[in-house]
């Protein structure tokens, strides 16, 4: 019985979790419209990525919503480890030509935007891994 009870959940375990990391997605990119614009002036590359990651991240939330397909699980967990990677390395060598933010770890926008990538991140691992141990089933023995 636990294990029909396991599978009829599954995809609205899989479903709820699209959608918060949908949202999640969203949130990033509302971070990074606020923050993008003021680094374009300052140092343009940064600004762009910035953008960049806005005009990648909210597609994807509309996507997984619609379709949580396992791609597009691996491109928000992948999307979000990269920004979180650029992110961590402006606060510990700086970025070429951006050195500025080193070291400022307490910003506002800066927590939410750690926060909502590694929840993000953490959604899409569980629902891959999710997928995995569906595929693969439970050991007969």
């Amino acid at each position: 019985m636990s294990r029909l009870h396991t599978t009829l959940t599954r995809p609205a375990i899989h479903r709820r979790s699209a959608i918060l990391a949908a949202l999640l997605l969203v949130a990033v990119g509302v971070v990074h419209l606020i923050d993008g614009p003021a680094s374009l002036s300052d140092m343009a590359y940064v600004g762009g990525l910035e953008l960049a990651l806005v005009a990648a991240a909210v597609p994807l939330a509309v996507l997984l919503c619609t379709r949580p397909l396992p791609a597009l699980w691996h491109a928000a967990g992948a999307l979000c480890t990269l920004a979180l990677a650029v992110f961590v390395a402006s606060r510990t060598v700086g970025l070429p030509g951006a050195t500025e933010d080193i070291g400022h770890w307490g910003q506002t926008l800066g927590l939410v935007n750690v926060v909502t990538e590694l929840a993000v991140i953490a959604l899409a691992a569980y629902a891959v891994l999710l997928r995995t141990s569906r595929r693969v089933g439970p050991n007969p023995s």
